[in-house]
Parts: structure tokens; C-alpha cells; sequence
């Protein structure tokens, strides 16, 4: 986290399941990096074409939510930012 309580995320998460499903929770931000209100966050993929929005929850919830298209192998995270807490 930055000085000006900015979250900067970078790597990279694989998915068990090629499918990216509507809520699917792939992590949890500990407590201190937790956004105070949802975040939604667009986030690079695998497939052709796929968009994925991950929302940031202030529970610390992660979960995705396919825009375009529903496939991919893994997301990225690199220059994906929200301010926290």
C-alpha cells in the first residue's frame, strides 16, 4: 500500500475452472487493505476477448464477474489499483 492508502496489486491468479462464474470468490484482502465501499475492478485474461470485472468488497471478498465472453485460465493483476480503508 502506497503512503496515500492506495492498494497496487500486481502477479497473477490461475483458475481451477476455465468457466468464470458470476460471484465466484477468488480471495480475500486482509483486514487494513479493504476498500470502504465495492470497488469494481477490470482485469486482463487469458482468453480471447474475455473481460472480467473482480470486485474489491469491504468484507475483503474478492469475487469475479464476467463482462464479455466467460472463459480463461488465469487473471492478471498488474497496474490494478483501489484505495483502501
Amino acid at each position: 500500500m502506497t503512503a496515500t492508502g492506495t492498494i497496487e496489486m500486481t502477479g497473477y491468479v490461475n483458475l481451477a475452472d476455465s468457466t468464470v462464474r458470476s460471484g465466484h470468490q477468488i480471495g480475500t484482502l486482509p483486514q487494513g487493505y479493504r476498500p470502504k465501499t465495492t470497488k469494481r475492478l477490470i482485469v486482463a485474461s487469458t482468453a480471447n476477448g474475455t473481460i472480467i470485472r473482480i470486485d474489491a468488497n469491504p468484507d475483503g471478498a474478492m469475487r469475479l464477474y464476467p463482462i464479455i465472453g466467460n472463459r480463461a485460465t488465469w487473471i492478471g493483476f498488474d497496474s490494478v489499483t483501489c484505495r483502501a480503508q
